[in-house]
């Protein structure tokens, strides 16, 4: 689970929308070495550590193609 954690941390875009470990959901509006800045409201951003970034909400996933196939 770290290294999925570790690669998750290290993929975050500006656009992504995540969740925090303290269950913030944002939108990603800039990434730096250490945090995120997340777009939580209209005109409401906060930085948060990478680190504190727990999961992707929807994400694209290449799955996607092949499970709708497969119905």
């Amino acid at each position: 689970k770290q290294k999925e954690h570790d690669r998750l941390v290290a993929s975050l875009k500006k656009g992504m929308r995540v969740r925090t470990s303290g269950g913030i959901r944002g939108e990603v509006v800039d990434v730096t070495d250490d945090e995120v800045s997340l777009l939580i409201a209209e005109r409401t951003k906060i930085h948060v550590l990478r680190s504190h970034v727990s999961g992707v909400i929807n994400p694209p996933a290449p799955n996607d193609a092949k499970k709708e196939t497969k119905k």
